[in-house]
Parts: C-alpha cells; sequence; structure tokens
C-alpha cells in the first residue's frame, strides 16, 4: 500500500498566535512538494485560527483540523499522526524557524538509507538576544546504525522536532506521545519508546532547527504539579517498558528521565521522597548502572558524579526517612 505523500508534519497549535505566521511561512517555503502540512489546534483562546486559515488560503498542501476543546500536547500530536497521509511523519512546533531545505534533505537521506528515524545532529536554541546549539553529538558516527551499536545509539538525543520518522514504524510498534497533564514534556519518553522498538537510524551531520525560546512557552509556565504529573508519567512508563527490559535498556530510560528533570526542576520542587523510593525499587532490582552506561551519554566526569551523588543521596535519604 503506498502512501499519499512522503512525508506529514504535524505542527500542534494553542495559543500561539503571536509566533505562528513566521514559524508557518517556514513551512510554505520548504522545497519539497510532496507533503503535507497538517496543523491541530487544540482548543486555542487566542487569535490562532485565524492566523492559520488567512494563511493557509490557496495552498493545498496544508490541511487543518480544529479541536473545540483542549485536550493537550500528546492527544493533538496523536491526532495530527493518525489522520496524517505521508511515509514519514514530523512534529514542527508553531513557535520554531526552520531553512527552505530542512525537511529536503532530511526525506532525501530517509529515502537512499531507507532508516526509521533520521535527525540532524542538535538543535539552535534561540532568545532575544543569542542563538546556542544543543546536543551535539562528538565523535560522530556516519551511516545507518541501529540499537545493537550502543555507543552510537545512546548517544542521539530525545529532542523530536529535529527529524522525521516512518509512519509504519510508529503504527507496527503502536508508539505515541503521552496524553494528559505533563504531556508536553514528553518528548524524551517518546523517543525511548521509538529506541526500544530496534529502528534503523540515521543522524545527518548538521543543525537546522530553531528552538525559539520566550516567555510564553509551556516550560516557562510549568507548575510543580504539572512536574510531579511528568514523573507519574514516566512511572507508568517504566511499568510498562522499562520493567522488562534489559539493564542497559533500563539505565538508557533512567537516564534520559533524570537529565529530563534537572532541566525542569531548576524552577520547581518534584516530591523528592516519591523520586527515592521510585529509584531505590530500580537500584535494588539492577544495582547502579555502569561507568560506561554514562561515558555512552557523553557525560563529563563532574557529570558523573552529581548523578551518582544525585542516586545514592536520594536512596540513602528513604532509608534515614524510614
Amino acid at each position: 500500500m503506498f502512501n499519499e505523500y512522503s512525508l506529514s508534519v504535524v505542527v500542534p497549535v494553542y495559543n500561539s498566535s503571536q509566533f505562528l505566521f513566521d514559524s508557518l511561512n517556514c513551512l510554505k517555503k520548504q522545497l519539497i512538494n510532496n507533503v503535507e502540512f497538517i496543523i491541530v489546534n487544540d482548543g486555542s483562546l487566542d487569535d490562532s485560527e485565524r492566523v492559520i486559515l488567512n494563511f493557509i488560503k490557496g495552498d493545498s498542501r496544508f490541511r487543518y483540523i480544529s479541536k473545540l476543546k483542549n485536550s493537550g500536547y500528546g492527544d493533538t500530536c496523536n491526532l495530527g499522526i493518525s489522520s496524517s497521509k505521508g511515509d514519514y511523519v514530523a512534529i514542527f512546533e508553531p513557535d520554531d524557524l526552520i531553512p527552505q531545505e530542512f525537511y529536503k534533505d532530511l526525506l532525501e537521506a530517509a529515502q537512499s538509507s531507507q532508516a526509521d528515524i533520521v535527525k540532524y545532529n542538535g538543535i539552535f536554541k534561540v532568545d532575544a538576544y543569542k542563538s546556542v546549539r544543543l546536543f551535539k553529538m562528538t565523535n560522530f558516527p556516519e551511516g545507518v546504525f541501529e540499537k545493537n551499536d550502543y555507543p552510537r545509539f545512546w548517544r542521539t538525543h530525545p529532542a523530536i522536532v529535529n527529524g522525521i520518522y516512518r509512519k509504519s514504524f510508529l503504527t507496527k510498534n503502536n508508539i505515541r506521545f503521552v496524553t494528559g497533564a505533563g504531556a508536553s514534556y514528553q518528548d524524551a519518553q517518546f523517543s525511548v519508546s521509538l529506541y526500544y522498538a530496534d529502528p534503523m537510524i540515521l543522524i545527518v551531520n548538521d543543525c537546522k532547527y530553531q528552538y525559539r525560546q520566550h516567555s510564553n512557552q509551556s516550560v516557562a509556565l510549568l507548575s510543580s504539579e504539572t512536574l510531579n504529573a511528568v514523573f507519574d508519567n514516566w512511572i507508568e512508563f517504566f511499568e510498562k517498558y522499562a520493567d522488562n527490559a534489559k539493564k542497559h535498556e533500563y539505565w538508557f530510560a533512567n537516564i534520559q528521565m533524570y537529565r529530563q528533570f534537572i532541566s525542569l526542576n531548576k524552577r520547581f520542587i518534584l516530591d523528592e521522597n516519591k523520586m527515592n523510593i521510585f529509584y531505590l525499587k530500580h537500584v535494588r532490582k539492577t544495582g547502579l548502572p555502569k561507568l560506561k552506561y554514562l561515558r555512552w551519554f557523553c557525560f563529563g566526569y563532574l557529570d558523573i558524579v552529581k548523578y551518582y551523588w544525585f542516586l545514592i543521596a536520594g536512596i540513602a535519604s528513604v532509608g534515614v526517612k524510614k
């Protein structure tokens, strides 16, 4: 069965009118014809719908889906992907920027390699003052690689917006975004689910996605209630996938979770006792992660010391409270 398009790009929108025009204009300029851009409006309360409808008028590559009620980022992405008709799918945030060759280069690499996942090497974080490259891989692996090539595999970063994904691979393995509270912060969990399904991966050694950071973003508006919902989502994930994984696969997911909370927890306090009990349970089961796992993640030695301290101190605190 042949799909109607080579690529489907899903744009989840919620109250993004301030940035939508520039972002949609990036899509309109893409140097690719056999593509559909699926804009899913998650019940926006601002002027997003007007901006969208005015912009896409006359361009058959754009398709608009309007949800009457807000149901969250994960549900919105899932709806867009399930509605897509492309061989590959991608997620594009409605406030970010990409150059005109962005999807053309990814798709050509995917078609020539037959990889399930094709990603650029990192993203740029852009604000009003500077642009910083994040998640750049060193000692770059060339060519397609798979899960069994562990050092290369673990170094791929969980950012989802800088890549494309074979839709049949997602469908076959029932890979979907987490829904409900905290779903906006679960691209790491989505990526771990991808990797557990044994994909063929290709990294394009370039960086082209511009993640625009501003005060209206969900991360900036994160509450400690939502942060705890993110953690609850991770617990559910481990019960579904990681509890049956091999040790190195378990620690891959565990370290991704740790990285996410180090980033998010700069502003808010998680229920640390709940997290420490969680780690105690899993360390009892698998032992502490091997040093080589952390090195595969490109952890520096100071980061490794911090991570081991995080585990040991947290577990010890549970024992003291008991």
